[in-house]
């Protein structure tokens, strides 16, 4: 019935500029910061003006409206603007990336302040309020593509069928060729019409948390006794990708997605990890943001970098496109 209301363009707010949203079926661990990354680094690369929406999941007050960055300072922390939303700001200098729980409020705050942009909707499938340009849904190579049951018996947000108000699909992650081969079957049975991208990701390298973000290639790391802290969604992802880059983890540690590391905490593992062998410790983006108040002073940790490679780069690119010209349509109208 909520779908049926706002398919009838009810209760639809519309930004002055061009919105392009990345969101999911699944319950959590889709790969959409990755893609939001990738997205707003070509956009920039451009010279096209970007800013990214996000409610800011976890955050301390997830109602109120909070710049994260201005394009050109990172303004609050993770327990302000949530961990996502910081892990952009931090990667993507000359970014702008606000929070708040009302998207549309959101954008238009920006806009008044620092001007037209191209928006991206962070997690914003189910965020129907905000009409959007483009709807990417990313879908994680490492699900079942035959459990179409519907949270909490399975792990879907909506059934496949509402796959046919997206403008793509993008199957990300590095799960196997043949669990991406019926995902995309799957995608072709419910939503015909849509197109359906294959983004492979990867890390790229790791950066100390502790000092300037400049990577560091991972053969540095290759043969060192590694640990691991990891409160994710879907932390047998992040090894995966830990084992493709041909890390060696002798000791792990996971919490909840979202998980809040305290400084207390902290030590107590890392003490445990030091008496393991540990020489150092590797952690996510999101995991990263938070652990940076609670940095131990003997063990160095590590923060991973990661790429998205399309098969089909041109074509994400040709979707990409679009919505830059839908901005100088706005602009000319404006001027």
């Amino acid at each position: 019935m909520r779908n049926l209301s706002y398919d009838q363009d009810k209760r639809v707010e519309r930004l002055p500029s061009p919105v392009v949203s990345v969101g999911n079926l699944t319950i959590g661990g889709s790969g959409k910061t990755p893609l939001v990354a990738h997205i707003s680094r070509y956009l920039s690369v451009l010279d096209h003006p970007v800013a990214v929406l996000s409610r800011g999941y976890g955050r301390l007050d997830e109602n109120e409206i909070v710049l994260v960055s201005n394009g050109d300072t990172v303004l609050v922390d993770a327990t302000k603007g949530g961990d996502e939303p910081v892990e952009l700001a931090r990667d993507l200098p000359g970014l702008i990336v606000a929070v708040g729980a009302n998207r549309h409020s959101t954008g238009m705050r920006v806009i008044k302040n620092l001007g037209r942009q191209i928006f991206v909707l962070d997690d914003g499938f189910q965020h129907r309020q905000l009409a959007r340009d483009l709807d990417i849904v990313c879908i994680s190579t490492y699900d079942r593509p035959d459990d179409a049951r519907l949270f909490p018996a399975g792990r879907l947000r909506e059934p496949y069928t509402a796959l046919r108000r997206a403008s793509a699909v993008v199957l990300t992650g590095s799960g196997n060729s043949q669990t991406a081969a019926g995902i995309r079957e799957t995608v072709v049975r419910y939503a015909p019409e849509v197109p359906v991208f294959v983004a492979r990701s990867s890390i790229s390298g790791v950066s100390l948390l502790k000092g300037p973000m400049q990577p560091i290639a991972l053969g540095e790391l290759r043969g060192e006794p590694l640990g691991v802290l990891c409160g994710i969604a879907r932390p047998e992802c992040f090894y995966h990708d830990l084992e493709l880059a041909e890390l060696d983890i002798l000791w792990s540690v996971e919490r909840a997605d979202h998980h809040q590391w305290e400084p207390e905490e902290v030590r107590a593992l890392v003490d445990s990890a030091r008496r393991r062998g540990v020489k150092a410790i590797v952690t996510t983006g999101k995991d990263g943001v938070k652990l940076e108040r609670a940095l131990p002073a003997d063990l160095p940790i590590y923060r991973t970098h990661t790429q998205m490679e399309f098969d089909d780069a041109n074509g994400f690119c040709r979707l990409l496109d679009s919505v830059a010209e839908t901005l100088d349509t706005f602009r000319r109208i404006q001027s």
